[in-house]
């Protein structure tokens, strides 16, 4: 799980977003739209093993921006949002 604190430097760190919206749903869809726009999903990592990653291995691509399969992007995704406040 995410610390409020390591959501913040993501947010700020990879998806550089330096001030976010104060109404919640504009602020849902800034996030979303710089996730998708700085994260990519890749399914190379598939290639290449067949385990599920560790949370701790989802976070670490999420951060260095390597991206990863649509389920994992949504597991980190979630977890931020948990991180930041949301109800998700």
């Amino acid at each position: 799980m995410l610390t409020r604190g390591e959501a913040d430097r993501f947010v700020a760190e990879v998806l550089a977003l330096h001030r976010l919206a104060s109404e919640p749903e504009a602020r849902l869809a800034q996030l979303m739209g710089a996730y998708l726009a700085r994260v990519p999903f890749q399914s190379l990592g598939a290639l290449t093993t067949r385990a599920v990653p560790t949370l701790a291995q989802v976070e670490r691509d999420a951060f260095s921006r390597a991206g990863g399969l649509c389920f994992t992007m949504n597991v980190f995704f979630q977890a931020l949002l948990r991180a930041l406040g949301f109800d998700a």
